[in-house]
């Protein structure tokens, strides 16, 4: 009988309607919300968030991997970017240049928006010269 009211005061809470979202006072990472972070505008060319980051995962390709908090508007925070993998400097300077640019649908817990910790790895959009890639 316990365990049945926990799990009824955690959907409650869960499925809080926005108007009795108060300050959040925390990060939350991808397995703690109901609707994670996801990418709302895709660039014309240059680096971006992989849209799918499980496939990319497990394709096992050699890619750039950053982390940072998705803000309850949608942006990244600068000072939170951190890059995790890079075969080089000179890229995860790029990617740290282009991640200001990328705009997300922020993560909800029920219909409350909230600061997602976002670990993605990273891919090139090629203008149409063949062959044209990370620099």
């Amino acid at each position: 009988m316990r365990a049945l009211v926990l799990v009824l005061l955690q959907v409650r809470v869960v499925q809080a309607p926005p108007e009795q979202c108060g300050p959040v006072t925390r990060t939350f990472y991808a397995s703690e919300v109901s609707r994670p972070a996801s990418l709302a505008n895709r660039v014309p060319e240059g680096p971006q968030p992989v849209p799918d980051a499980m496939a990319a995962w497990r394709r096992g390709a050699d890619s750039v991997i950053v982390e940072f908090i998705v803000d309850t508007a949608g942006s990244p925070v600068p000072k939170t970017f951190r890059v995790v993998r890079s075969p080089s400097r000179k890229i995860s300077a790029r990617v740290r240049e282009a991640h200001l640019a990328w705009r997300f649908r922020p993560a909800r817990i029920g219909g409350c928006k909230v600061p997602q910790m976002v670990q993605t790895p990273i891919e090139w959009v090629a203008v149409s010269a063949p062959g044209r890639g990370p620099p």
